[in-house]
Protein backbone atom coordinates (compact mmCIF):
# COMPACT_ATOMS: atom_id res chain seq x y z
CA UNK A 1 0.00 0.00 0.00
CA UNK A 2 2.81 2.37 0.90
CA UNK A 3 4.54 1.61 -2.39
CA UNK A 4 1.32 2.33 -4.30
CA UNK A 5 0.95 5.74 -2.62
CA UNK A 6 4.59 6.52 -3.36
CA UNK A 7 4.18 5.63 -7.05
CA UNK A 8 1.00 7.75 -7.34
CA UNK A 9 2.78 10.74 -5.78
CA UNK A 10 5.76 10.31 -8.11
CA UNK A 11 3.46 10.04 -11.14
CA UNK A 12 1.60 13.20 -10.05
CA UNK A 13 4.93 15.04 -9.68
CA UNK A 14 6.05 13.93 -13.16
CA UNK A 15 2.79 15.14 -14.69
CA UNK A 16 3.27 18.53 -13.03
CA UNK A 17 6.89 18.72 -14.21
CA UNK A 18 5.68 18.27 -17.77
CA UNK A 19 2.42 20.25 -17.53
CA UNK A 20 3.70 23.48 -15.91
CA UNK A 21 6.43 24.21 -18.51
CA UNK A 22 3.96 23.37 -21.28
CA UNK A 23 1.44 25.87 -19.91
CA UNK A 24 4.13 28.55 -19.51
CA UNK A 25 5.39 27.97 -23.05
CA UNK A 26 1.86 28.19 -24.48
CA UNK A 27 1.14 31.36 -22.52
CA UNK A 28 4.40 32.96 -23.67
CA UNK A 29 3.79 32.13 -27.33
CA UNK A 30 0.26 33.49 -27.09
CA UNK A 31 1.42 36.79 -25.63
CA UNK A 32 4.11 37.28 -28.28
CA UNK A 33 1.77 36.36 -31.12
CA UNK A 34 -0.73 39.03 -30.01
CA UNK A 35 1.84 41.78 -30.52
CA UNK A 36 0.56 44.30 -33.08
CA UNK A 37 2.38 44.22 -36.39
CA UNK A 38 3.16 47.82 -37.31
CA UNK A 39 4.84 46.69 -40.54
CA UNK A 40 1.38 46.55 -42.14
CA UNK A 41 0.93 50.25 -41.41
CA UNK A 42 4.43 51.32 -42.50
CA UNK A 43 4.48 49.94 -46.03
CA UNK A 44 6.03 51.58 -49.06
CA UNK A 45 4.21 53.29 -51.87
CA UNK A 46 0.47 53.75 -51.39
CA UNK A 47 0.20 50.81 -48.98
CA UNK A 48 0.09 51.82 -45.32
CA UNK A 49 -1.78 54.19 -43.03
CA UNK A 50 -2.52 57.80 -43.97
CA UNK A 51 -3.80 60.35 -41.44
CA UNK A 52 -4.22 64.10 -40.82
CA UNK A 53 -5.86 65.07 -44.12
CA UNK A 54 -5.39 68.72 -45.06
CA UNK A 55 -7.88 69.91 -47.68
CA UNK A 56 -7.30 72.66 -50.26
CA UNK A 57 -10.11 72.72 -52.85
CA UNK A 58 -9.90 69.31 -54.57
CA UNK A 59 -6.42 68.51 -53.17
CA UNK A 60 -5.81 66.48 -50.02
CA UNK A 61 -2.43 65.97 -48.32
CA UNK A 62 -2.02 63.06 -45.87
CA UNK A 63 0.80 62.07 -43.49
CA UNK A 64 2.01 58.47 -43.36
CA UNK A 65 1.71 56.98 -39.87
CA UNK A 66 2.58 53.86 -37.86
CA UNK A 67 -0.76 54.04 -36.07
CA UNK A 68 -4.22 55.42 -36.66
CA UNK A 69 -6.06 57.77 -34.31
CA UNK A 70 -9.15 56.38 -32.63
CA UNK A 71 -11.30 59.48 -33.08
CA UNK A 72 -10.17 60.99 -36.37
CA UNK A 73 -10.10 60.21 -40.08
CA UNK A 74 -7.61 57.67 -41.41
CA UNK A 75 -7.29 55.44 -44.44
CA UNK A 76 -5.20 52.26 -44.59
CA UNK A 77 -4.29 50.64 -47.92
CA UNK A 78 -3.27 46.96 -47.84
CA UNK A 79 -1.26 45.04 -50.44
CA UNK A 80 -4.23 42.81 -51.30
CA UNK A 81 -6.25 45.78 -52.65
CA UNK A 82 -8.35 45.98 -49.50
CA UNK A 83 -8.59 49.14 -47.45
CA UNK A 84 -10.05 50.42 -44.22
CA UNK A 85 -11.40 53.93 -44.09
CA UNK A 86 -12.00 55.31 -40.59
CA UNK A 87 -14.62 58.03 -40.93
CA UNK A 88 -17.83 59.46 -39.56
CA UNK A 89 -20.10 56.53 -38.77
CA UNK A 90 -23.40 58.44 -38.93
CA UNK A 91 -25.28 60.97 -41.01
CA UNK A 92 -24.71 63.71 -38.42
CA UNK A 93 -21.57 65.83 -38.64
CA UNK A 94 -22.18 67.67 -35.37
CA UNK A 95 -19.74 66.81 -32.58
CA UNK A 96 -19.26 64.49 -30.94
CA UNK A 97 -18.55 62.53 -34.11
CA UNK A 98 -18.48 58.76 -33.81
CA UNK A 99 -15.81 57.23 -36.05
CA UNK A 100 -16.16 53.75 -37.51
CA UNK A 101 -13.97 51.54 -39.69
CA UNK A 102 -15.42 50.79 -43.12
CA UNK A 103 -13.82 47.97 -45.14
CA UNK A 104 -13.56 48.53 -48.86
CA UNK A 105 -11.46 47.79 -51.92
CA UNK A 106 -9.25 49.81 -54.22
CA UNK A 107 -7.36 49.60 -57.47
CA UNK A 108 -4.43 51.77 -58.53
CA UNK A 109 -3.44 52.16 -62.14
CA UNK A 110 -1.32 54.86 -63.76
CA UNK A 111 -1.58 57.05 -60.68
CA UNK A 112 -5.39 56.85 -60.49
CA UNK A 113 -6.82 55.28 -57.33
CA UNK A 114 -10.40 53.98 -57.48
CA UNK A 115 -11.94 53.13 -54.09
CA UNK A 116 -15.28 51.52 -53.30
CA UNK A 117 -16.15 51.87 -49.63
CA UNK A 118 -19.41 51.64 -47.68
CA UNK A 119 -20.58 54.57 -45.61
CA UNK A 120 -23.51 55.09 -43.25
CA UNK A 121 -25.88 55.67 -46.20
CA UNK A 122 -24.75 53.07 -48.73
CA UNK A 123 -21.71 52.68 -50.99
CA UNK A 124 -19.35 55.36 -52.34
CA UNK A 125 -16.97 55.23 -55.28
CA UNK A 126 -14.12 57.74 -55.03
CA UNK A 127 -11.39 58.41 -57.58
CA UNK A 128 -8.12 60.13 -56.74
CA UNK A 129 -5.20 61.16 -58.90
CA UNK A 130 -1.90 60.78 -57.03
CA UNK A 131 -0.11 64.11 -57.35
CA UNK A 132 2.81 63.26 -55.04
CA UNK A 133 3.76 60.20 -52.99
CA UNK A 134 6.83 59.58 -50.83
CA UNK A 135 7.64 57.88 -47.53
CA UNK A 136 6.05 60.71 -45.50
CA UNK A 137 3.31 62.34 -47.59
CA UNK A 138 0.52 61.51 -50.00
CA UNK A 139 -1.00 64.32 -52.05
CA UNK A 140 -4.07 63.50 -54.13
CA UNK A 141 -6.52 65.34 -56.31
CA UNK A 142 -10.14 64.24 -55.90
CA UNK A 143 -11.46 63.39 -59.36
CA UNK A 144 -14.89 62.15 -58.31
CA UNK A 145 -17.10 61.04 -55.42
CA UNK A 146 -20.29 59.28 -56.36
CA UNK A 147 -22.79 57.23 -54.46
CA UNK A 148 -23.36 53.76 -55.86
CA UNK A 149 -27.08 52.99 -55.87
CA UNK A 150 -28.00 49.95 -53.82
CA UNK A 151 -30.19 47.47 -55.68
CA UNK A 152 -32.64 45.53 -53.54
Amino acid sequence: MHLLLHLRAKLHFMKLRFFVPLVLLTLGLTLFSCKKDKSVLMESGLNGAWINPVYNDSLIVFNRSESVPKNDYAIIFFKNNNLIERKNGSWCGTPPIVYEDFKGTYTERDGIVRMVVPFWGGMMETKWKIEMLDDKYLKVKVLSNKEIPLIY
